[in-house]
């Protein structure tokens, strides 16, 4: 479990109501807690404020000096099969028979 997760619980808080505190939506939450997003800076810090712990303890060392954040916004999925009906390849508007 994650120790967020496990400081939130010991509190007798939701999920949803850790997030109202936060101002933010409950998804977040949820998938912080299940590893599937990095808790960004102002997460980390208004849930220490909120449990009373350092960011380290809930979040580990990395986090707690700010390498938790990278790359969180990046997307997962593959750009194959995104292009339009019709569009072209860049490879596909060359004319490759010329001489």
């Amino acid at each position: 479990m994650h120790p967020q997760a496990k400081a939130r619980r010991d509190a007798g808080m939701s999920q949803a109501l850790l997030a109202r505190k936060l101002e933010i939506d409950p998804s977040v939450v949820r998938h912080i807690e299940a590893g599937r997003r990095h808790p960004y800076p102002r997460f980390r810090r208004l849930c220490a404020e909120i449990f009373d712990m350092t960011e380290a303890e809930l979040f580990g060392e990395e986090a707690a000096n700010g390498a938790g954040n990278r790359g969180h916004h990046r997307r997962r999925h593959s750009s194959v099969g995104t292009h339009t009906k019709g569009a072209r390849h860049e490879d596909e508007s060359h004319d490759h028979g010329r001489p």
